[in-house]
């Protein structure tokens, strides 16, 4: 199978059951700004809970976190891509 660099990753811990909303929002919100610490990671947003609709079963406990990488390279002003060095 080849590789697929979709640029973006889907996390998903849970709590404990019995977890507060509260303090789910507070672990989602902690975790979000460690993952933003990372230099590779362009963006995390995290959602706990689920929607209005019975296609989402997920309960309080699970915390749902899209964490989108930086992209590979860039490109510079002659359309060229510029590499980032990979220590």
């Amino acid at each position: 199978m080849p590789p697929l660099n979709e640029g973006s990753f889907l996390w998903m811990p849970t709590t404990m059951a019995h977890a507060l909303i509260g303090e789910v929002l507070d672990i989602m919100q902690k975790q979000d700004m460690t993952f933003e610490f990372i230099p590779e990671i362009e963006s995390a947003v995290g959602k706990l809970g689920r929607a209005e609709t019975p296609l989402d079963p997920a309960p309080i406990s699970m915390i749902e976190t899209i964490i989108n990488y930086k992209s590979e390279y860039m490109i510079d002003k002659d359309g060229q891509r510029l590499h980032f060095l990979m220590c």
